[in-house]
């Protein structure tokens, strides 16, 4: 991974205030004119992964799928060599970590992987609770909450939370020598990999996807990712082909991007960025960009599902991981067709 990556949030300097945020009013419109062929083909992940928190899809065609079961009370991760027809369960995570639950707790688990091997985990443990109980109401339950990094070679580091805040981080992004943190309003911190030791909040109240451990993808820009820090500047410090490339990626993300799901994913060189949602899937490059897969489409193979991550293979081969409320997971395989 670069050592340096500058950090950049694109600021639309050509149009007025008001034009601006008129145009990210708008709401995309549906795609259904599809620039490419592809061969649509649904798999099903084990029983017991609820909910897809990452998938990767490794350079050696292997895609990784870590998920959340509240039934097993743990993380676990899936890896197939077969995109995706056959799964096999490669590690469970819970009973590693320094912490005791009881067959009676409620647990929520989330695991985020990292290129190199690493693993963030968090748990959310209620005591004494069923799943019947949070579903019905969770406003009065006690959940403790814990942040774990777990290293290539085994070792466990314990993240010390400080404040409420801090204790609800429950997403977790990996970029150069860094953790980032992400609690439920959507606020970023940045803690030391190798230490766990905290750096303070580097972003407020931005929805973020973290694409190919680079760049972050929120509601209000597109970020890139120094290895000493994380901060916004303008587009006119900043001389990069990637700009172009960013620009459209973010027409792609308005103020509804919250309550609308919506999936990214990069190339290894970052000059072509993939963006989906129940509107469609694009292709997105310096000079334009493409629908490749229909709002009707995805749709179609999705149903009423969550949209949860999306990979790109080499081959051009899309996967989309996809959650339902009932507890199911699936992923949605498009394979090019020649």
């Amino acid at each position: 991974m670069k050592k340096k990556i500058t950090l950049l949030v694109l600021l639309v300097t050509t149009l007025s205030l008001g034009l601006v945020l008129a145009s990210f009013r708008q709401p995309q419109a549906d795609a259904d004119a599809e620039t490419a062929s592809y061969e649509a083909t649904s798999f099903d992940l084990p029983e017991e992964a609820e909910y897809i928190t990452d998938l990767k899809a490794m350079q050696d065609g292997t895609i990784c799928a870590v998920a959340g079961s509240s039934q097993a009370q743990d993380v676990i991760c899936y890896t197939s060599k077969d995109q995706g027809k056959t799964w096999e369960e490669t590690a469970r995570y819970a009973s590693r970590l320094p912490i005791t639950i009881k067959q009676t707790d409620y647990v929520e688990g989330y695991g985020y992987l990292a290129e190199d091997g690493t693993i963030g985990i968090y748990l959310g443990i209620t005591p004494n609770t069923s799943k019947a109980d949070v579903e019905k109401d969770s406003s009065n339950l006690k959940t403790n909450n814990y942040n774990f990094i777990i290293q290539p070679n085994g070792t466990i580091i314990s993240i010390e939370h400080k404040t409420v805040q801090e204790r609800s981080c429950y997403k977790m992004h990996f970029a150069g020598n860094s953790c980032y943190l992400e609690d439920i309003q959507g606020n970023l911190y940045e803690v030391n990999k190798t230490s766990g030791t905290w750096k303070g909040k580097v972003l407020s109240y931005d929805k973020v996807d973290l694409l190919n451990g680079k760049l972050f993808a929120g509601e209000n820009g597109v970020y890139a990712v120094d290895a000493k820090q994380l901060a916004t500047v303008s587009s006119e410090r900043t001389e990069t082909s990637l700009e172009p490339v960013l620009e459209r990626l973010q027409k792609h993300i308005d103020p509804d991007a919250f309550e609308r799901e919506y999936v990214t994913a990069a190339t290894e060189d970052q000059n072509i960025l993939y963006y989906g949602d129940k509107q469609g899937l694009w292709k997105i490059t310096a000079r334009g960009e493409s629908c490749l897969i229909s709002g009707k489409n995805i749709r179609s193979m999705t149903g009423k599902g969550d949209l949860r991550n999306l990979a790109v293979q080499e081959d051009g081969t899309m996967i989309l991981a996809v959650s339902t409320m009932d507890g199911q997971s699936s992923l949605v395989q498009y394979v090019p067709v020649q």
